[in-house]
């Protein structure tokens, strides 16, 4: 994504200079910047977001206000997790705006249950902390995000796991043969 958005500024800033060729300066490919990533990762989450919950989304950005009556009336769960947008980004609210914490861990991106995104954190989450259990993957994972049924999102993850699906799978048993006829015959 982070190349895409690259090439698609590229291609921007060529239509403004109404250049018919490229330069060679352009098409250069350098590795990619610490801020260009972390705008990838932002445009891929409110992506998520806005198709999760674009009705959350729409009364967020309306009403400019934390009114939770609003929020429950439209039948979504994560009014009580007191959403906020910050960013364009569906964030959890909440009374820790003075601690002296990250801003990551203080307001998480909230997460829908069900999408291909949210099993890719769940899965990078869960390698990080070496195919550790569902409370350490769920704990790493709410440094930064907030997934909606999250215990039942990394359970449904870690299940799919093929490294925690070998070790804890049993050895194979071998059945022991029948005794040959010379060991059951008396002599």
């Amino acid at each position: 994504m982070a190349w895409l958005l690259r090439f698609k500024e590229m291609l921007v800033k060529r239509a403004r200079k109404k250049e018919a060729t490229s330069s060679t300066s352009e098409m250069e490919t350098k590795d990619l910047t610490v801020s260009e990533l972390r705008k990838a990762e932002s445009v891929i989450l409110r992506h998520v977001q806005q198709v999760a919950f674009s009705e959350v989304k729409a009364i967020l950005s309306a009403e400019r206000c934390k009114s939770k009556k609003t929020l429950k009336g439209s039948g979504h769960s994560i009014y009580k997790l007191n959403p906020a947008l910050k960013n364009d980004l569906i964030v959890v609210g909440g009374r820790l705006t003075r601690a002296k914490m990250i801003e990551d861990a203080k307001h998480q991106i909230i997460l829908p249950y069900k999408s291909r995104v949210t099993d890719l954190i769940i899965e990078e989450s869960h390698s990080n902390v070496g195919h550790m259990g569902q409370e350490s993957v769920l704990s790493t994972l709410r440094e930064r995000f907030w997934v909606v049924k999250g215990r039942s999102a990394v359970r449904r993850v870690i299940k799919r796991c093929l490294d925690c699906q070998r070790r804890k799978c049993q050895p194979g048993e071998q059945l022991m043969s029948d005794l040959p006829k010379e060991r059951i015959t008396p002599d």
